[in-house]
């Protein structure tokens, strides 16, 4: 009773009471993430216990609680761990699993660019899309029971040297650090910080989705004869590969498949080629020209052009070409993306035969100031470098690179699809005719808009400017 008359003293103990609270707070978070599992985060180690499946991350919505995350302990018990249950836990650098543990989910330590230790179950079944991409561990052993990989697991892991596996696993199996299935026809993942050149063995038909995606340092790599097909994003930002030749045999090259490989200077598409997926070759800054086999049904080359014999199209211009590109006489339609990321490129010239043209076909053509078509066009004409149809009640596309003022015709009553994307130096003024503003027709395009009071227009663009970055002016 007597320290409580005392002023200093009982101040002292409330402080002391406080401080004890607060600190409790601090180091001991707890809670539910499953039916029947629970969790605790002390001094920075997250402990997973109970029985079944982790439903659910509520240090996920909390950024404070998720970056004081630096291991993870999953214990006995625990069966499944769901899709993004530990996506951008950036300070993660240990993760313990549990043998009890069969499933990882897609994306489930997703961009834990931190993390350093993983030691994979046995016991585990599946290991699900980009499970651990960008992870910084730089061995990964996969155990006996492992059934089922997906893709990109071991994506942009940069550290990553060797993916191993246990010699009792029957579905894959590991050849100088390469993940291949057991029958060596499928190549998996190849580790992202392989360097230099690298031949696939013999006897794979198929190199899979993202199998080599994020290879910075790899120079070079040769094709058996055996290959038949190249999955989507396969070398996907391969930045270090300047030569593909692919060899007679393959079939597919999927979307995406040398997508970001700055430095690919020459491809060279042989007879059996059948198929070439969207995007394929885009942001090759480096490549100048396709080279396609004279026996090739479907694809052709022209002026160094991908064309597409069977379809009368163009594929693609090489991303690396410079200056002016005049689409061959006879070339039908022009696919989507076909100058994508072309960001040499100053003007594309549309000859008359061309009666379609696809979804993004100019986008990212930073210096592409012009878009001509021939006058005998029944389909698109031209005015001042933009890109309209023929009656011009649609603008279609207005060159990235272009600059000034440009005055929307009266006739227009549509702004097409992307029409003005990555457009940083016009000024657009729309008139009180406008009807329709397609979708993503502003997308990152930063330009001066102007638009009347009270129109259509002006009410549109007032309502999508936080989704889009043009500069808005109602006069």
């Amino acid at each position: 009773m007597k320290y409580l008359k005392n002023g200093k003293t009982g101040a002292a103990l409330l402080l002391l009471l406080l401080v004890l609270c607060l600190c409790g707070a601090a180091c001991a978070e707890e809670g539910s993430c499953g039916e029947a599992v629970t969790w605790k985060l002390e001094e920075g180690v997250l402990t997973v216990s109970g029985t079944g499946k982790i439903n659910f991350a509520p240090w996920w919505e909390n950024e404070t609680l998720r970056k004081g995350i630096r291991k993870v302990v999953i214990g006995d018990g625990v069966i499944a761990i769901a899709p993004y249950i530990f996506d951008e836990c950036l300070r993660l650098e240990e993760a313990v699993i549990a043998d009890s543990v069969t499933d990882i989910g897609d994306h489930a330590f997703y961009h834990c660019y931190g993390l350093r230790t993983v030691r994979l179950p046995e016991g585990l079944v599946r290991i699900g899309d980009c499970a651990f991409q960008y992870a910084a561990f730089e061995t990964v052993t996969i155990p006996d029971s492992v059934t089922d990989i997906g893709a990109d697991v071991f994506a942009g892991c940069r550290y990553l040297k060797e993916i191993a596996v246990s010699a009792g696993n029957r579905s894959f199996c590991s050849a100088d650090g390469v993940l291949f299935s057991r029958d060596m026809t499928r190549l998996r993942a190849c580790p992202a910080a392989k360097e230099g050149s690298y031949a696939v063995p013999d006897g794979v038909t198929v190199i899979e989705e993202g199998a080599f995606t994020n290879c910075a340092g790899l120079t070079a790599v040769t094709f058996p004869d055996s290959l038949t097909g190249i999955r989507g994003t396969a070398f996907y930002d391969c930045r270090g590969l300047t030569e593909v030749v692919i060899p007679e045999g393959v079939m597919t090259i999927g979307e995406r498949a040398f997508f970001g490989c700055e430095n690919l200077a020459k491809v060279s598409i042989p007879d059996s080629v059948a198929r070439i997926g969207d995007g394929a070759f885009l942001s090759c800054g480096s490549l100048a020209e396709f080279e396609v086999s004279g026996e090739n049904c479907v694809y052709e080359s022209r002026d160094g052009l991908l064309l597409n014999r069977t379809e009368s199209s163009l594929v693609y211009c090489p991303c690396g070409r410079e200056g002016v590109c005049a689409i061959p006489e006879g070339v039908n339609a022009v696919g989507s993306w076909a100058f994508g990321y072309c960001e040499k490129l100053t003007g594309v010239i549309i000859p008359e035969s061309v009666s379609w043209i696809g979804w993004r076909a100019f986008a990212w053509t930073r210096d592409l100031a012009e878009i001509t078509v021939a006058e005998g066009n029944p389909f698109f004409c031209s005015e001042d470098g933009v890109l309209y149809n023929k009656d011009k009640t649609c603008l279609v596309a207005c060159p990235a690179g272009k600059q000034g003022v440009l005055t929307v015709p009266d006739s227009v009553t549509e702004i097409g699809d992307d029409a003005f994307q990555h457009c940083a130096g016009v000024e657009v003024v729309l008139t009180d005719r406008i009807e329709r503003i397609g979708k993503s027709a502003f997308f990152d395009s930063r330009a001066r808009v102007t638009a009347p009071a009270g129109s259509w227009a002006a009410e549109w663009l007032q309502e999508n400017r936080e989704s889009n970055s043009y500069k808005l002016t109602i006069r």
